[in-house]
């Protein structure tokens, strides 16, 4: 198991979205190797006899340490449970990676659901867990987005195909948003053509772009962004 290094959370600040078991493993600051997630995986609370669970969680210790392994499978556990419930304070998780089917799996299949950095670093917060800070800073606006998940919008759960896609937008480009720099905005271009490619029409992608960018960015070339000739 490894630390994480600055160069992997500066990937984790490009990243929407995590697989859940990568996440778990991030919020206890190490880099799951592929046999620690397929272990962290087996380990599923319903599933099994007590000695069996026994075993794996043995397995998961021989991998990470007893005390790290144990901390583990009660954050997993935990977040499986919350992933499951329509309320106040739940953890949206996604079955796809392109954050539009919500829903949870189950069972082994539960670490491969998606989570936004910024909803997992809120979550943590609200199950008040030992956190890496770099991953805490993400909770703000994750509880943004996580406030009052029973309602996906705020005039209740009425939503049509472009909400979904103008949600989805926004949860790719604008989750990381950071107002005090100006380099981490997407421009126009970039959101529109993530949104053709998921077949919306162009002039209706131009829009919804539009409708998403932060309050008060200027436009054209971000600072530091050379201009396109």
């Amino acid at each position: 198991m490894d630390e994480l290094s600055d160069a992997l959370w500066k990937l984790v600040d490009d990243c929407p979205s995590l697989c859940m078991n990568d996440a778990l493993f991030l919020s206890i600051g190490k880099v799951p190797s592929d046999k620690a997630r397929t272990n962290l995986d087996q380990y599923y609370l319903w599933q099994g006899t007590p000695k069996s669970q026994r075993i794996r969680r043995d397995k998961l210790a021989g991998l990470i340490g007893g005390k790290e392994a144990d901390e583990l499978i009660a954050r997993r556990n935990s977040a499986s449970r919350w992933s499951c419930v329509k309320a106040d304070g739940a953890l949206l998780t996604y079955t796809d990676s392109t954050l539009t089917e919500t829903g949870a799996a189950s069972g082994y299949n539960y670490g491969n659901c998606h989570v936004q950095v910024a909803d997992f670093a809120a979550f943590c917060r609200r199950q008040e867990w030992d956190v890496p800070a770099r991953l805490a800073r993400y909770a703000v606006n994750g509880e943004l987005l996580t406030r009052g998940v029973t309602k996906q919008w705020p005039w209740g759960p009425y939503e049509t195909e472009l909400l979904r896609q103008l949600a989805a937008a926004a949860r790719r480009y604008w989750v990381n948003f950071d107002p005090s720099d100006p380099t981490t905005a997407p421009t126009n271009e970039e959101v529109a053509n993530f949104l053709t490619g998921r077949g919306v029409a162009s002039r209706v992608a131009e829009t919804m772009a539009q409708m998403l960018r932060a309050d008060g960015l200027r436009p054209g070339p971000r600072p530091g962004n050379r201009a396109k000739n």
